[in-house]
């Protein structure tokens, strides 16, 4: 497995989760890490929560596996630190991947769904435009 890189934003720049307070809704920090065989990265954006009190992260793909009806969501998205975050977010994907791979399965570029994309499918489904 490819290692992961993790760092402050660039978005706003030079502000660390234990120095000062964002706006809510700002990125405070990325981590972005690559799984063996698949060269689409996976980043972990984390952001502090409105009130202060603690960071939620979200990661910018989910894994599916060939085996899987749906995609692997996360169920963690609030956290008492941005290590927390990123650790709690990669393990659960990674976890995924290196059961597939441990059951036989060639690791694959269409693995991974962007986020946005899969909740823009599912919402459309729901929600179809009259």
């Amino acid at each position: 497995m490819v290692s992961g890189e993790t760092g402050a934003s660039e978005e706003p720049p030079g502000q660390d989760w234990d120095g000062v307070a964002l706006p809510p809704g700002s990125v405070l920090a990325k981590h972005r890490f690559r799984l063996e065989g698949i060269r689409c990265s996976v980043v972990i954006s984390v952001f502090r929560t409105a009130a202060g009190d603690g960071f939620y992260g979200v990661t910018s793909h989910y894994i599916r596996l060939p085996s899987a009806f749906a995609p692997y969501i996360p169920s963690d998205y609030w956290f008492d630190s941005p290590d927390a975050a990123f650790s709690t977010l990669e393990t659960g994907i990674r976890n995924q991947y290196e059961g597939a791979v441990r059951d036989g399965h060639k690791p694959d570029e269409s693995w991974l769904v962007h986020r946005l994309d899969y909740q823009r499918k599912v919402l459309g489904d729901l929600y179809p435009e009259s």
